[in-house]
């Protein structure tokens, strides 16, 4: 506990040190944040060697002594998670109370930092900004003018409309009307909202996992104890770990009771950000049963859910379905990770769009396809791993929707550790220093284990008994 404590505490402090590559881009926007030139790091005095180029997105050109804070926490952090992980696959489960306590005192420190590696939470207040003053949630943010609600957005993403579904855009709203003029209070409404997904992650891998009477806890503190997932989704205040939360416990539900509340619960998450659609697909694909008229009742009601939910949640964010258009309009904007960019020179056109698509529809034929009990789940991860890195403008926080899908699917497979471990660390690396080579590293590595992972036949556990005629995780 206090190993993890201490690392969260350093990457805490790297995030509100003056002149910090990981914090914020604006003055005066965080109050814990140090303003203001520090002699020795600041200015043409400080040397070259103590310079530390940085491609990663969100992280500009750091110097040595916060990258260092923050390499050392992370260092610490991911010991400490390391060896509670293994507590738990070999000693046995480790107790629910003491867990909670444990993540409680990782995530303690990070409730106090800046918005780490990523400046996305003060765009998620501009948006919320535009809902409150009637300028609808999918028109360009720069409709504010001079706003401090503007000051921490990056210029590129002002010009465009949000790709975030209508139920992020009302949370944003809400949280800006509670925070009046100051956008660090709805920043911090955001992490609020971030922890209460990874408590959601947290219920729902536990109980999917306990289904098929496997350790649930070691599945636990792999995807939800994770120090990738705690300090990009937490840390760095993403929308992604309520989303994550959603659709995890939506699984969980409609896997249990075969309940419509399951999938209501799945399209809220697809409301909050649309690569949710997958999990609720491939829970209308499976959970119904694998007759075809189960399948047919099941992607018909997942349909409705979703579109009702959408309706309903976009009625005063000008439309549940803005972020279809939104989509097409991100593809000039420049990412270090994006493979059409890096490799073919492409920015937008039909070739990162046939990337996008080809990626699409291997992750939803790695789920229709998948096969054995509970293959569905880790097949759902694998796919998301995929959707993080053939969309248009990958990001590191991308990578924590198949860590946590993973997780759901037991990891009873070495590919599939295995697959958690490469992408904590691409996740980790690539907002820490030196992004670009951990992505891409991670990518060669990802390609190699999934295609492990498809031509060797899985370790299952026991099967699950569960309400209902039908295998839900059959």
């Amino acid at each position: 506990m206090v190993l993890g404590a201490g690392g969260s505490a350093l990457l805490a402090l790297a995030s509100d040190l003056p002149g910090s590559p990981y914090g914020p881009s604006a003055s005066g926007l965080w109050p814990l944040a140090a303003s203001g030139a520090a002699p020795g790091w600041e200015g043409p005095k400080v040397p070259s060697w103590a310079n530390v180029a940085d491609q990663a997105l969100g992280v500009g050109r750091g110097h040595l002594m916060v990258v260092l804070a923050a390499a050392v926490g992370l260092l610490f952090l991911s010991l400490a998670w390391i060896l509670l992980w293994q507590k738990a696959r070999i000693d046995g489960p480790v107790g629910l109370r003491r867990a909670l306590w444990v993540v409680g005192a990782w995530l303690g420190p990070l409730l106090f930092a800046a918005p780490f590696a990523s400046q996305d939470v003060w765009l998620y207040g501009a948006q919320g900004k535009m809902v409150l003053n009637g300028l609808g949630g999918y028109r360009p943010a720069s409709l504010l003018g001079h706003s401090v609600w503007t000051l921490g957005v990056d210029p590129r993403w002002l010009a465009h409309p949000s790709l975030y579904g209508p139920g992020a855009l009302d949370l944003s709203a809400l949280f800006v009307k509670v925070a009046g003029n100051r956008p660090w209070v709805a920043a911090e409404c955001w992490r609020v909202a971030a922890v209460a997904g990874i408590v959601l992650c947290a219920w729902g891998v536990r109980h999917i996992v306990s289904l098929r009477g496997a350790n649930a806890s070691a599945a636990a503190v792999a995807g939800v104890a994770n120090p990738a997932v705690l300090v990009v989704l937490v840390g760095g205040v993403h929308n992604d770990a309520l989303m994550l939360g959603l659709a995890v416990t939506g699984t969980a539900v409609a896997v249990s009771v075969r309940g419509l509340w399951g999938l209501a619960l799945g399209a809220l998450g697809v409301a909050v950000k649309p690569p949710a659609l997958l999990v609720v697909g491939a829970v209308c694909w499976w959970a119904w049963g694998t007759g075809s008229r189960a399948r047919a009742r099941g992607v018909l009601f997942g349909a409705i859910t979703v579109v009702a939910v959408l309706v309903a949640s976009g009625a005063g964010t000008g439309g549940g379905f803005g972020w279809l258009k939104a989509l097409f309009s991100y593809g000039s904007i420049p990412g270090s990770f994006s493979l059409g960019a890096r490799f073919l020179d492409v920015k937008s056109g039909p070739v990162v769009d046939a990337i996008e698509l080809a990626g699409i529809t291997v992750a939803v034929l790695l789920v229709s396809r998948a096969g054995g009990p509970g293959r569905w789940i880790a097949a759902a991860g694998w796919g998301l791993a995929l959707l993080a890195i053939t969309t248009t403008k990958p990001e590191p926080w991308y990578l924590a929707w198949a860590i946590m899908l993973l997780a759901c699917g037991g990891l009873h497979r070495r590919s599939e550790v295995m697959g958690v471990l490469v992408l904590t660390a691409m996740m980790a690396g690539s907002v820490i220093a030196l992004g670009v080579f951990w992505w891409f590293a991670g990518v060669v590595l990802l390609s190699w284990l999934g295609i492990t992972s498809l031509l060797f036949r899985p370790q299952t556990g026991p099967s699950p008994r569960l309400q209902g005629t039908d295998d839900a995780l059959a």
